[in-house]
């Protein structure tokens, strides 16, 4: 059951093919002159939270924003720094063309960047919101719960959970607090009724996996998506 579970992460990165086609083909050749973002955590987080809003009269900055305070972190982040997006000459549909591109990147499962099945599960549940976020744990879960003392699936999902509501450099000092009375080693003893010493053993060990797997993910898509035009430097 160990072997399985290291099986995937001790492949190597998969070369990525050189001749990467257009992220947008009927779009890029026009609009892309320059990078669109600075760096991989404002790509991906704006192209998810991009998702969530309607298109109206708000700039894309402005739908970001709105979306980011009201769904997750409780204020508004620094992500929506103008100096890190390069909206040029993008329209505000233009710009969700390019965010519903990256998604597509990042969620199809034959996808060129070479993202593995954890790595995107552990990009869905940093960046991606409500059922796609609860996809990202589930995957997350599925795929270290093997490397967990305990075998309740649902007090694993719930440290997963936990590592990312109480993790958030966005949330205000009280949110982070709250949310981690509500996650904490004893709440969850008392809700599953697994010990407080294996808990918090798992804990620390799917915090390292965690982290270790996502930061592999974005290497690889900060990698695909500068070569194809989307991260990099810009006026």
């Amino acid at each position: 059951m160990e072997f399985g579970c290291h099986q995937q992460e001790h492949q190597l990165m998969r070369s990525l093919d050189a001749s990467l086609p257009p992220i947008t083909p009927h779009i890029e050749a026009k609009y892309t002159a320059e990078p669109v973002w600075r760096f991989i955590d404002d790509c991906i987080g704006m192209s998810f939270a991009v998702e969530m809003r309607e298109m109206g009269t708000k700039s894309p900055t402005g739908i970001i924003i709105d979306d980011l305070m009201e769904q997750r972190y409780g204020l508004a982040p620094t992500i929506t720094s103008d100096r890190r997006v390069n909206k040029g000459r993008l329209k505000p549909i233009e710009f969700r063309a390019q965010c519903a591109s990256v998604r597509r990147v990042i969620e199809q499962p034959d996808n060129k960047a070479g993202i593995s099945p954890v790595q995107r599960s552990s990009i869905l549940a940093r960046f991606a919101y409500q059922v796609k976020r609860s996809a990202g744990v589930k995957g997350l879960n599925d795929h270290f719960a093997c490397f967990c003392t305990t075998s309740n699936p649902s007090a694993i999902r719930a440290l997963i959970w936990g590592h990312y509501e109480t993790s958030s450099r966005q949330k205000t000092a009280k949110a982070i607090l709250d949310a981690r009375g509500d996650w904490s080693i004893g709440s969850l003893e008392k809700q599953y009724g697994v010990p407080k010493r294996t808990l918090q053993e798992d804990r620390v060990m799917l915090k390292k996996l965690i982290f270790n797997t996502e930061k592999q993910a974005l290497l690889v898509l900060e990698d695909y998506f500068t070569r194809a035009g989307l991260i990099g430097e810009f006026e």
